[in-house]
């Protein structure tokens, strides 16, 4: 036993050479993918076997051009017999010359050796039909004098790849090191508390752009902003028991509700608005979020699924609900069907607008509803989407606890591909800082699996992937600076509501571009600035 758990019984080599093509199915590839990871011995065991298949198949391919129009299987296996090797069990032979036979026409000579080393691959690379299996793994000698240089092969292919491995790890590291630099220089985000609930109906838009200049060096200000934007429980439970509360303004009350009450009044909006994607998105949050979620909240997603198939985010609710059911394979498998999506999406944009009616309905006079709500669009679903991917890794952590280093690599690998697909759907400067910081996360878990596995692409994946974070994080603060100097320049109420305008509708992220087209270049280039332009 070693740090993953015991090696698994033996299985036929058909399965292994099956595994190498590629041809099967989840759960029995995740079966042989356990055993090569139990032990440093399995591990050389399979790369010895995949050389010999590699080297079998360019034979054939080689070869293949030239072939009669025989079989030569039986004329071959008695080469096989006859060159010393011993007499391999019948059931591995057979398995060896039906899986192995389209690539030996043509090559007898050539695949009477290899096939009996396919034969032996049951007893290792160095070991022969017969002789004692070591107890202990076979560790490489140094060579007593100097040798040509060869081609690595077997256990020399890991001892390249260990070489290469140092000076990944470094260049990883020097860009995680980026990585730590541009987290310092985010500023610290505060909690406000307030023992009053605030009064909307006194706020003004003057208070709300005054928080805003101040949030770029106090957090608790960015904390006093997304309090006002959010409904007290109290005044959403109220909203939902009007009978005067329409199902766009019951949609703004719920996200200020705790998740069962959410849920109840998501269930009414739901018969309202039964093929508005957001609608079922909200209630399958709602749901996925309770201690216990109920037993239809699979259901719920489905439907979402069905009216947003284009989203990859349902499938990644869909992995969390089956892990909290102790469903591993399905939820193995609803990764893998996000994996062939493009984006992903949390509705932020129509959350906002819903929130925004929840607000007016509340109290707070439009024109400041619809700046606070969107200079602070984007928050919750931030807070949503990290922590759906922290519950995704630490289900990952428990699985390479367990020493199930498949399903754990499947888990990590699919968060970060979930914040790729984020970035790649993001209308919210929010949305984006939430792709960036769940690649980030799992880069770092991903780093020690790697590691742990001396995987010298899996480095070199990270390495690469760490680079375009730090592109990434360097490129959304200058925007946030941006955006500051934007709003920062003006005391004009009606550019505030035009902007507003322009970021519920659009988000955030095109506002440069927009203001651009229609030929605001003033307001983004002051007079003096054109040469820095």
């Amino acid at each position: 036993q070693d740090t993953y758990g015991p090696t698994p019984p033996a299985f036929d080599e058909e399965d292994l050479l099956a595994f190498i093509e590629g041809r099967l199915d989840a759960a029995a590839a995740a079966r042989v993918r356990r055993w090569i990871d139990s032990s440093d011995d399995s591990r050389r065991q399979y790369d010895w076997v995949k050389g010999i298949y590699e080297e079998l198949h360019a034979l054939g391919n080689a070869a293949v051009a030239d072939a009669p129009g025989v079989d030569l299987v039986d004329d071959v296996m008695a080469a096989v017999n006859g060159a010393g090797f011993g007499e391999a069990p019948p059931r591995h032979r057979r398995a060896s010359v039906r899986r192995l036979r389209w690539l030996w026409v043509g090559a007898a000579a050539a695949a009477a050796v290899l096939i009996a080393l396919g034969i032996l691959w049951q007893w290792g690379p160095s070991e022969q039909p017969g002789a004692p299996v070591p107890t202990q793994a076979r560790v490489p000698q140094a060579p007593a004098g100097p040798v040509e240089p060869a081609a690595p092969a077997g256990d020399e292919v890991r001892l390249a790849q260990h070489e290469a491995f140092e000076p990944l790890k470094v260049r990883f590291q020097e860009s995680k090191k980026r990585l730590q630099d541009l987290d310092a220089e985010r500023p610290a985000k505060a909690v406000f508390e307030s023992t009053v609930p605030p009064d909307l109906s006194s706020l003004s838009i003057d208070d709300i752009i005054a928080a805003r200049k101040s949030a770029g060096s106090d957090g608790t200000e960015w904390a006093r902003l997304r309090q006002w934007a959010t409904l007290t429980p109290e005044t959403a439970a109220a909203l939902a028991a009007s009978p005067d509360t329409t199902p766009a303004v019951a949609l703004g009350a719920a996200q200020g509700l705790p998740a069962e009450a959410a849920e109840e009044l998501l269930f009414t909006v739901v018969g309202h608005l039964p093929d508005d994607p957001y609608v079922r998105f909200a209630l399958a949050r709602a749901e996925a979020s309770q201690a216990e979620p109920p037993a239809d909240a699979l259901s719920e997603v489905d439907r979402l699924r069905s009216l947003d198939p284009d989203n990859a985010l349902s499938y990644y609710l869909e992995a969390k609900l089956l892990l909290d059911a102790g469903d591993t394979e399905g939820a193995l498998a609803a990764l893998a069907l996000a994996a062939e999506l493009d984006e992903a999406s949390a509705y932020s944009l129509e959350s906002a607008r819903y929130r925004e009616q929840a607000l007016v309905e509340s109290g707070l006079a439009p024109e400041s509803a619809h700046v606070l709500t969107a200079l602070t669009a984007g928050m919750d679903e931030y807070n949503f989407l990290c922590d759906l991917s922290d519950d995704l890794l630490e289900y990952g952590q428990e699985y390479w606890e367990m020493g199930d280093v498949q399903a754990a690599q499947q888990i990590f690998e699919a968060v970060q591909q979930m914040g790729e697909q984020i970035e790649q759907g993001a209308a919210l400067a929010q949305e984006l800082l939430a792709a960036l910081d769940i690649q980030r996360a799992a880069v770092d878990v991903l780093e020690g699996l790697y590691t742990a596995l001396e995987s010298v692409t899996g480095i070199e994946a990270l390495t690469a992937d760490t680079i375009d974070l730090v592109s990434g994080l360097e490129e959304i603060g200058s925007f946030f600076a941006a955006l500051d100097e934007l709003l920062f320049g003006t005391g004009d109420t009606s550019l505030w509501t035009m902007i507003s305008d322009v970021i519920l509708q659009e988000g955030d992220l095109t506002l440069f571009d927009y203001l651009e087209q229609l030929g605001l270049d003033v307001l983004l280039w002051p007079a003096g600035t054109e040469d820095a332009r």
